[in-house]
Parts: C-alpha cells; structure tokens; sequence
C-alpha cells in the first residue's frame, strides 16, 4: 500500500513537517487565551512539534527516515492525532478544542498520499473519540452531535482529499505519458540526426564530385588573364555552375543556371556539364548559338519521361588573337562595357528544356573587340537577392550600374567590392538563390 518515498515526497513532507511542528506548537498560544483554564500542557505540546522536527531532521542525515519519509509521516500524524484526543478527554469536549479537532483533520489529511489510508485514518479518529466518550461523565458536546459533526468534518475531507489524489493519479499517468512521448521523440530524433548525418556526409561527397567536374575558378586567368568568378552556392551543392573550354585560340565560356538549387539543380547541373563537355569536346562545336542549339536537341533526348529541367545559359566565345567575342544565350543576358558605357546584349527568350522545340534556332552576336572592354555573365541569383533597410531585390538595374562603378579598377579588385556590396546588401537575410558573376576584359 505505501510505496517507497520518492524525491517529490521528501520535498512535500519536509516542508509539511516544518509547518505542523510550528502551526502545532504555536496553536497552544491561542487556545491559552481563549481558556486560561484548560488543561494543556505546553510540554506536551513541545514533544510533539519536537518529534516532528526531529523526523525533519533525520530526514537529512538518515537514509532510513529519507527513503520512507512517508511512512514516518502517516505515524506522526497518528501521534498527534491521539495526543490531541487525549486533551479532548482531559478537556470534556469543550467547543474550543471540538474546532481544534476539525482543523487538525483537515490539516492532516493532506499528509495521506492513498485514499485508502486516509479512510483508515479517519475511521480510527472517529474510533478513538468515540472510546473516549465512554470515560466521560459530562462532556460540553453530547456524543451524537459531535461524532455527526466529526464524521461529515472527515468525509468533506476524504471526498476533497480523494478528489486530489485522483488528480495527482492523472497528473502522473500524463507525465509518464509525456515522458514517454519525450523519449520517443528523443529517439526518434537521434534517428533523423544520424540519417541527416549521412545525408549531408553524401551532399559534401557530391560537392567534391561537382568541384571536380568543374573545372577551377583560377583557371580561367591562364586563358583570360583579366578575368574573375564570383561563385557562392545557396546550399551545399548547387543549380548554378561556369564552364570553359580552351581550343586552339578560341576560349568557349559559359554561366548556366539549371532548374533549382541544393541537390534537385545540381542533379540536372551534373547533366548539363557533361552535355557542354559532349558537344563542345567531343563534337567539336564552337559557335555559341551553334552550341546551344545542340545542348537543345541532347537535353530533349536526354530528358524523357515528362521532365520539364532544363538550364538558363549565357556562352561566349572569345578568340583574343582576333579580337572578336560570340555570344547565344538561352533566357541570359551579357552586359558589355566600353568607354563607360554599358550595352546590354540580350539572349533569345527561352530555355534549354523539354518545353523548348528540339529544333529551335538560337542568335548569334558577333562583336569586334577593342582593348579595355569590359563584358559581366551573370545568372540571376545577384540581383534577385532580397536586402537593404526595406528587405526589398537588389534588382538587376542596380548590378548594371554597379559594373559601371567598378569596370576599370582590377578585376580582383571588382570580385571583392561584388562579393561585399553582396553581403552587406543581403545582411541577416537568407540567400536565396545560387549565385555567379564571371567578368573578364579584352
């Protein structure tokens, strides 16, 4: 019936002990001034907040009155209980010691932490109040009144106390249940950490396939010396890539935006390397539009089954010994400055995709060069990056006019002032998108 003490019982009863040693005692002050003339010893008194004290103390010091705290607690109830009793007997019953006896039921019943044993209490009160009837000649409360006074005092303090028991006893079923939805969770959550785990472990793997595939941003200074790429992915692996290609004095030159980003762009960025490095490698096609018109026709092939992925490109090609520049582009844009000017150079207003007819026929720009020209490839992540005081795009007019501010100064130079007015513009914000700028000069 009563269970080992747990570290919420010790915490209850140590503070219950400390108050009904101290309530007791000090309750011996009242009934003194309301009868001068009862009999009620203050030693009496005193032993009994004494006893409680000490199990309060021992509470501390010994493991056996901490481990059954509660047991110690249903036996000094008892004391005290019966020594009261006694002074009811001593007392004839008097009204101010009847009220005692109430209060000191209600008060002690909180102590009882089972309905049971609280029944038991209560019945063995009634019990011995009743014995002690037996001994008494003129009581100041006839025996029926009181007992029927006694007896509803103990069952209003039964029914309130089993009302919060039964509390407690759902409290207790639903904190098990909540620690064990906590545990569940917890493991659960230790399951998606370790495959989360793995999964990240295999996206940085496909980052070092992707970085291989691609060939290196400081290469491209080998075949164009005053050139830069700017390069930052929005997660681990991206949507947006640059390639180049070097034969004989041509230099092919790409900035490709697939479909998405994270792992779903990098997948059809993979495809589109491989189907660049097919037609120009191998099928040896070097004019732009020529190049993108292939990649057109390979993608449609090479996509089936209703997949609607495709890239954005803008592809130059640039012999410095001629001085001439070729650009096609597919939804992408070159911006060419001279003299301090800036001149856009628009590409046709479709994709490479599944949606795109497989013949499709792509422009091709021409352009003489003149020493000191400045051309910027670009996709659209720079400009659609949300920012500045009022969180708003930075816009593709404001990256224009920043080429314009920058397009004289050292390429280096011009990738660091494009990668911080980046940062400062995007703040705390997230990025949003894959982002490449590749600028190279004449």
């Amino acid at each position: 019936m009563l269970l080992k003490s747990t570290g919420s019982d010790i915490k209850l009863y140590r503070k219950l002990f400390l108050i009904s040693s101290a309530a007791y005692f000090l309750f011996w002050f009242v009934l003194i001034s309301v009868d001068s003339k009862a009999f009620d010893p203050i030693a009496g008194r005193g032993l009994v907040s004494l006893s409680i004290l000490a199990a309060f103390t021992l509470s501390y010091t010994n493991k056996f009155f901490r481990n059954n705290i509660v047991i110690v607690a249903y036996i000094l109830s008892y004391f005290l209980t019966f020594y009261y009793v006694f002074l009811l007997a001593k007392n004839n019953f008097s009204n101010i010691y009847s009220i005692g006896m109430m209060t000191i039921l209600f008060g002690i019943a909180v102590v009882f932490k089972e309905s049971i044993s609280l029944l038991i209490y209560l019945s063995t009160c009634l019990i011995s109040v009743g014995i002690s009837y037996l001994f008494l000649e003129n009581p100041e409360v006839k025996p029926f009144l009181y007992l029927s006074i006694l007896l509803t005092t103990s069952l209003v303090a039964y029914l309130v106390m089993s009302i919060r028991l039964k509390i407690q006893e759902e409290l207790s079923i639903n904190n098990i249940r909540l620690e064990d939805a906590y545990r569940e969770i917890n493991e659960q959550k230790k399951i998606v950490d370790i495959k989360n785990h793995d999964i990240t472990d295999s996206i940085n793997y496909a980052r070092k396939i992707q970085q291989a595939i691609v060939p290196s941003k400081t290469g491209l200074e080998e075949f164009l010396p005053e050139s830069f790429i700017y390069y930052r992915v929005k997660d681990i692996v991206s949507g947006d890539f640059y390639w180049y290609h070097k034969y004989e004095d041509e230099l092919v030159i790409a900035a490709v935006d697939c479909t998405g980003h994270g792992v779903p762009g990098a997948l059809v960025s993979m495809i589109s390397v491989s189907l660049l490095k097919q037609t120009v490698d191998i099928q040896g096609i070097h004019q732009p539009d020529k190049i993108l018109a292939n990649l057109q026709k390979e993608i449609t092939s090479f996509l089936h089954r209703g997949s609607n992925d495709g890239m954005d490109i803008a592809l130059c090609s640039v012999n410095l010994n001629k001085m001439t520049l070729s650009f096609a582009g597919a939804m992408l844009r070159i911006i060419m400055i001279r003299d301090g000017v800036a001149k856009e150079i628009k590409g046709d207003r479709f994709p490479i995709s599944r949606n795109t007819a497989m013949n499709t026929i792509f422009t091709n720009h021409t352009i003489s060069l003149k020493k000191g020209d400045a051309f910027y490839m670009f996709t659209d992540g720079y400009y659609d990056q949300f920012g500045g005081t009022k969180h708003k795009k930075f816009m593709y007019k404001n990256l224009e006019k920043l080429f314009l501010s920058i397009y004289d100064l050292d390429m280096q130079e011009q990738k660091s002032i494009i990668e911080n007015t980046h940062k400062n513009w995007k703040g705390e914000l997230e990025q949003v998108d894959d982002i490449l700028v590749i600028g190279f000069k004449a």
